[in-house]
């Protein structure tokens, strides 16, 4: 119990720490385009200010409860460190993407970057062998992306392209198992929340809607039932 209050405890500060860092990235990324000279659109938030507070305060209390879970669905401590990275790059990922409707290439990079790291470390002190590393990797990524694009295809736009860089990482990163649990979902919980606005007539059907907040909600209730 006190290894479960701990690491809830760890994402709670993680969540906090996750917030800053977004903006951190979203203050960057204005400055390098304003550098270059790019003067990108300002996307129209469906939530205003206090809207915005309400729900980085459900956020903060929901990473705490992920954290609790980590602790006992992790078999080992290795394990808690692989769904601690994971939840923290989705969780920069849905706040930047909430904000400014866009996902970071750096994410997917360090996505790449730790499935690559990770998979070195499984082959030499958990002796997976590197055919099955490969496949389970670059299998998943290649797989999910071709499944990917054709939604991109055939949603004419709808999902955008980040979003489909992001999925595809996490499959190299988790594997095509979690990663096809995670998209369905985020699905799921983006119709949910996609519907009504419509009804209310506060989007319209072509209206960028950020998915890296579903993403990151799929990823939670996963957890939460122990299916990744």
């Amino acid at each position: 119990m006190a290894l479960k209050i701990g690491i809830g405890v760890l994402y709670l500060l993680l969540s906090v720490l996750s917030i800053k860092l977004s903006h951190i990235l979203l203050v960057w990324r204005q400055k390098q385009q304003q550098q270059k000279g790019i003067d990108k659109k300002e996307t129209h938030p469906i939530f205003d200010k206090k809207a915005k507070n309400i729900l980085y305060g459900l956020f903060i209390l929901f990473s705490a409860v992920l954290g609790y879970f980590t602790a006992q669905n992790a078999v080992d401590t290795f394990a808690i460190f692989r769904l601690t990275l994971l939840y923290f790059i989705l969780a920069v990922a849905a706040i930047v993407d909430g904000e400014k409707y866009i996902i970071p290439n750096i994410l997917v990079l360090i996505f790449l970057v730790a499935g690559v790291v990770i998979g070195l470390i499984e082959i030499l002190y958990y002796h997976l062998g590197w055919r099955e590393f490969l496949f389970q990797s670059l299998g998943s990524l290649f797989i999910l992306l071709l499944f990917l694009l054709l939604m991109v295809f055939l949603s004419k736009g709808g999902l955008g392209m980040g979003d489909v860089k992001l999925y595809a990482a996490i499959a190299f990163y988790s594997g095509i198992s979690a990663a096809c649990i995670i998209l369905l979902f985020s699905f799921i919980l983006c119709a949910i929340t996609f519907i009504p606005f419509l009804l209310l007539k506060k989007i319209k059907i072509k209206d960028a809607f950020p998915m890296g907040g579903f993403i990151f909600a799929g990823y939670g209730i996963s957890l939460m039932l122990s299916l990744i």
